[in-house]
């Protein structure tokens, strides 16, 4: 599923036993980084001018963001302990 063992450790302990708030943040920042990672090499593929992949490169910061906040809220719901 992924490169990081420590992410792995965490998936597969999570679906034997309830998950901690750090753990959450963990996976989350994870995934955060992942897709920042994702979009900035995607800007580097798809855009011609250096003005092009700064507009890609903002609205990835800016999805990401979205995504890392609905992540929050998914943790705040979740009341993870």
């Amino acid at each position: 599923m992924t490169d990081d063992p420590h992410l792995e450790d965490m998936w597969s302990r999570s679906m034997a036993e309830p998950v901690t708030r750090g753990e959450l943040v963990d996976i989350t920042f994870a995934i955060h980084n992942a897709l920042l990672a994702h979009s900035a090499f995607e800007a580097s593929l798809f855009a011609g001018s250096p003005d092009q992949q700064a507009q890609l490169g903002s609205r990835a910061v800016s999805a990401t963001g979205e995504i890392l906040d609905a992540l929050n809220r998914m943790i705040d719901q979740w009341g993870a302990r």
